[in-house]
Order: structure tokens, then C-alpha cells, then sequence
């Protein structure tokens, strides 16, 4: 049998509260005692109503704000809680017994009690009495007035919040749910005519990201060393506004004679002409090494180098370079240097190092709504400049250059139609209550298209309307609430709390009614 709530009037003595104990049926009780009651400020009357209830067999507890009562039930073994701070239980429906004062009384009782207390009652409530007394002839009948008018205002204002502004009801409902699950093969391309396929046709977007690094590792080798001096030099084309290519080792002559070599071939874009004026000269960087080893090639800044090549064409003073660094790291002897092993170990590192740098600014720049698969990306290396010489610490570097590009997508066209497939499936009374998408490994077409496996797992659940139902428990009892909650299809439990306390049932106003679905 469920739990029973009595309610407690301040002025109501130990008998009354004996004789509902005794009447109601249930055997689990609990007394809504407010601040102040007259009985309950007595450790004897609690604890004769806990002997009572034991007799009876029922388990008896306490619900109270008046902290003095609370001390009182934990002194006396009675278990007790605060409503405004303790829980009671979220969702648990209770009958609900308001306390009333009987036509008749079982005068055994109220003998056996007023016996029992008598000497208590003495000492605590005479006192009092005899003070009230004392002071009341004190006050002007002016002064009464104004407390009994000021006290009706205060008793209509406290009935207006207890009765209109506190009272809520919380409804927490457990719907009947289906879990299901799809797994399917999509494609994902620039274009639906790409690719010819029986399968779902995502429309992708390819994003790409280029960065470049520097990376420093230790040499391992040591032994005699022989390294060339090297910098970097910026090659212009005055000559005409066609573009210049040069190939790998491509001298360039210092004015002291000294020999330096691009590594790699470049192109030199043409330079900007008007009105058969050379405005502005093409130029490109590029990283040049001395033609020997040794330190007598750290040299530099170097104003103007030449290309030998082009000598006795107009070639020769229309392209030249400069350097605005000195060429350094020429040097002959022994020392540290980077062994096969160490450059073939540190080119890789440093590719890996740059590819994981450029995905993560890419997946960080990647625009809102956009699912990035790992796996769906490519990356290309497009420079790669490995410099052997070695610094005071031991270490070597190495430039790179690349991009990373992926094909991505909205996943929420593809969450769209699973969507859609599952809710057929189920009928119109589910809804989605969660989801999600499990990816495979994804493969490159020839076509240029991405084919990815994926499985569709759902949480459908039963669809409450929240409105109506709000509507139809608005002002009902409790013992009315579950009958009319159950009456929805699809509802596996629910649960139904009150606030505060002494509400016995739903509010009239629905918006103080809250609906938790689960």
C-alpha cells in the first residue's frame, strides 16, 4: 500500500493526530506538521505517537520546516525530513489524506495522553500563556487593531503565494522505445554524374590546406666532415616579360669569383613592361650551395651574382640574384654530421610532423555542418629542402613544404534520409530520440568519388503531446493523474511528483505543470 501524507494543523493536539494514525488504513504515514504545532514542540507526544504507530504496525515519519521538530524526530529515532531541502522522491504518488478534526473522540486515548503530559503541558505551554497575558492588556486597542489587520494581510498574503504562485506538479514519463540499426554503402562526390552507382549519392565539397615547417634533428655521425656553405638568393628577370626556366646546378658567379648552384630547377616569372619600360623585375627564391666545400665560401651579404651561362647573350644582364643573408655552414675537418640513416629517418619524420600540422588546422578551419572522415584526405609533398650542416648543438634541418586536401560532406543529409527510412518503418507515433553514424574504412574512385560504409544506429521513441496532455491532468487529484497519464499509448511508467508538500493535487495553470520525457 502506498505511502499516506496527514496534514497537521498547528493547533491540533496529540489525540486528534492519535485517532488519524489509527483511522487511516495504510501502514506507511507521514506527518505534515508546520512551524510552531503545539504538540509536536513535546519529545513525550512524538514519542508516544511513534509507540502508537509501532503498536498498529505502521511506520510513521515526519515532514516539517520547523527545524525545532526536526531535532526533536532525531532524538527520538523518528525519521524526519525538510521539504524545502530534502528530496522526496521524485515521482512517487501518494494519497493524499488532508487532517480534519473528528465528530467523536476515543476518550482512552485522550485520557492515556493528557495523563501522560500533564506535567510537560505545565511546563512549557503555562508559562507562555501567562506571558501572552501579561503583555496583551499592555497594548492599546488602537494597536490591536492594527495587529489583527496587519496579521489577516499577512495570513491572505501567505494563503495567495501558498495557493496560486508555489504549488507545481512534475510528471517524468518513460515512453516505450525501439532500437534499430542499418548499415549501407554511400558515395560521396563533387557531382551525382560522376560516378554511377545504385547506392546513396552524397554531394561533397573538397577543402585544402598548405602549410610549411622546419624541423630540427640530431646527427649521429662523427668523423671527418666536408660541407659546403650554403644560403638563399633571390634570382630577378629584368630581361623580357617571358617567364625563364633553370634547371638544377645552375651556376652563379659572386664578384670575388666564387661559384654557387641552385639545387633545384626553378622558374624565374617574367618581368612587368610598360610601354616597353621594364617596371617591375620577375624574381623567385631559391636556396643555392658553394661550389666546394670549405669555410672560404661563408661569404656574404653578396650584392649582385651572375649566371655564367648566359655570358656573351643579352641574357647575361637582364637575370641575376642576390643575398641578403650570408652564405654560411662551408667547413672542413672533424666534427658531427647526419649519417644516411639519420636523413632518411628525419625526412620522413618531418613529412609525418607536417601532414598531422596541416590536418589539424584543416579539421579546425573546417566550416560548420562538414564531417571530415580520417582516411578520406590526401597529402602531397610539393618542396623539401634538407640542410646537412650542423649547429652548435648538434641538429640538422629540415624545410618541407605540402597540402593536405579531403572530400567532405554534411552529415546531416545523410542523418536526413536514415531518418526518414526509420521513422516509415516505425509509423508516425515515434520519433527520433537519439542516433548516430558509425564509419568504415572509405575508398577512392577512379572517378574521383569517395565510397564510404556507414551503419545507421536509432533510438525511436513513442511521441507524447506534451500540450494535451498537461491539459488533461490540470487541476485532477492524484488518484485521478494515473489513470488518465496511462491512458497514452505508448507509456511505460511514469512518475509524479508534487511541491511544496501539502499540494494535493495538479495546478489548474498548466505552464506550473513540467513534463520530462525519457
Amino acid at each position: 500500500m502506498e505511502r499516506t501524507k496527514i496534514i497537521i494543523h498547528k493547533d491540533d493536539e496529540v489525540t486528534i493526530v492519535a485517532e488519524r494514525i489509527i483511522d487511516t488504513p495504510s501502514t506507511d504515514i507521514t506527518l505534515a506538521i508546520p512551524r510552531f504545532s503545539k504538540f509536536a514542540s513535546s519529545p513525550t507526544h512524538l514519542r508516544l505517537l511513534k509507540r502508537e504507530a509501532e503498536a498498529l504496525g505502521k511506520t510513521l515519519s515526519i515532514e516539517s520546516v520547523d527545524e525545532n521538530i526536526l531535532e526533536i524526530c532525531e532524538s527520538e529515532g523518528l525519521t524526519s525530513t525538510n521539504p524545502f531541502f530534502g528530496n522526496e522522491g521524485a515521482g512517487h504518488m501518494a494519497d493524499i489524506a488532508p487532517s480534519r478534526r473528528p465528530e467523536h473522540r476515543y476518550a482512552g486515548h485522550h485520557e492515556a495522553r493528557e495523563g501522560s503530559n500533564h506535567q510537560e503541558s505545565n511546563h512549557h505551554v503555562a508559562p507562555r500563556e501567562k506571558k501572552m497575558r501579561r503583555l496583551l492588556p499592555s497594548i492599546p486597542s488602537r494597536g490591536k487593531t492594527i495587529i489583527g489587520v496587519g496579521s489577516v494581510a499577512i495570513l491572505a498574503s501567505m494563503l495567495f503565494v501558498g495557493l496560486g504562485v508555489l504549488p507545481r506538479a512534475n510528471v517524468h514519463i518513460t515512453t516505450e522505445k525501439s532500437q534499430r540499426s542499418y548499415a549501407s554503402v554511400v558515395v560521396v562526390a563533387k557531382s551525382p554524374d560522376i560516378v554511377k552507382t545504385d547506392n546513396l549519392i552524397l554531394l561533397g565539397q573538397v577543402f585544402s590546406q598548405a602549410k610549411n615547417g622546419s624541423f630540427t634533428f640530431t646527427a649521429s655521425g662523427e668523423g671527418k666532415v666536408e660541407r659546403k656553405a650554403r644560403g638563399t638568393v633571390t634570382i630577378y628577370n629584368s630581361h623580357g616579360s617571358e617567364a625563364q626556366q633553370l634547371i638544377a646546378t645552375t651556376r652563379f658567379q659572386a664578384p670575388d669569383g666564387k661559384i654557387y648552384r641552385i639545387q633545384n630547377a626553378v622558374t624565374v616569372p617574367g618581368a612587368k613592361i610598360e610601354a616597353g619600360k621594364v617596371i617591375e623585375p620577375g624574381s623567385v627564391d631559391a636556396v643555392v650551395f658553394a661550389d666546394q666545400p670549405g669555410d672560404t665560401y661563408n661569404v656574404g651579404p653578396i650584392e649582385k651574382l651572375t649566371i655564367p651561362g648566359f655570358k656573351g647573350s643579352k641574357k647575361f644582364e637582364g637575370f641575376y640574384a642576390t643575398s641578403k643573408e650570408p652564405m654560411a655552414g662551408g667547413f672542413i675537418g672533424s666534427g658531427v654530421f647526419p649519417t644516411d640513416a639519420d636523413l632518411t629517418a628525419a625526412e620522413k619524420s618531418a613529412e609525418d610532423a607536417l601532414r598531422e600540422s596541416i590536418k589539424a588546422v584543416f579539421i579546425s578551419q573546417l566550416p560548420a555542418g562538414f564531417r571530415f572522415i580520417d582516411g578520406a584526405s590526401q597529402f602531397t609533398l610539393s618542396k623539401k629542402d634538407i640542410n646537412p650542416a650542423v649547429d652548435a648543438e648538434g641538429k640538422f634541418s629540415i624545410f618541407v613544404e605540402g597540402e593536405f586536401s579531403a572530400m567532405v560532406f554534411k552529415e546531416s543529409d545523410l542523418l536526413e534520409s536514415f531518418r526518414g527510412t526509420a521513422l516509415t518503418e516505425a509509423g508516425d507515433s515515434f520519433s527520433v530520440a537519439d542516433d548516430r553514424i558509425d564509419y568504415g574504412e572509405p575508398k577512392f574512385l577512379k572517378e574521383g568519388a569517395l565510397e564510404l560504409p556507414v551503419e545507421y544506429k536509432v533510438m525511436l521513441a513513442k511521441t507524447v503531446d506534451e500540450t494535451v496532455l498537461k491539459g488533461k491532468i490540470a487541476g485532477k487529484s492524484g488518484a485521478d493523474i494515473r489513470a488518465i497519464v496511462f491512458s497514452f499509448p505508448g507509456l511505460e511508467r511514469a512518475q509524479i511528483s508534487f511541491w511544496p508538500f501539502w499540494v494535493q493535487s495538479v495546478p489548474d495553470n498548466t505552464e506550473k505543470i513540467t513534463v520530462t520525457l525519457d
